[in-house]
């Protein structure tokens, strides 16, 4: 049998809530919430976009977001934490631009150009 249809046997419940353990309890809480609020076949499938977006994020960042999205949400959803993800991801490059530009910059003329004395 091939991979990608061994990988649709593996896509059960179970398999997730394992797979879910392995991450961290956030996002062993938002499994469990996911399976218990939809029927099994949608679960299935919100589950396997959430897998996907775990595929472009470290475990520690998307236990992180799950929290966060655990705290502000009563209905917490895979765009949601998308979004929480892309926002987290935008500010940490925005702060490393900021320590780049202020390490690219400081005097460029001596204390000789703005008329003090040189050592």
């Amino acid at each position: 049998m091939p991979d990608n249809h061994r990988s649709y046997l593996e896509h059960t419940p179970e398999n997730n809530q394992i797979w879910a353990e392995s991450v961290g309890p956030s996002v062993d809480r938002l499994v469990a919430y996911i399976l218990k609020h939809n029927p099994e076949k949608k679960a299935l499938m919100i589950l396997s976009s959430l897998r996907n977006v775990s595929t472009k994020h470290t475990k520690d960042e998307l236990e992180t977001a799950t929290q966060t999205l655990l705290e502000i949400s009563t209905n917490p959803t895979i765009p949601v934490l998308k979004g929480i993800l892309d926002r987290r991801n935008k500010r940490k490059s925005k702060d490393n631009e900021q320590i780049i530009h202020h390490e690219n910059h400081g005097f460029t003329r001596g204390a000789k150009y703005l008329g003090g004395k040189s050592k």
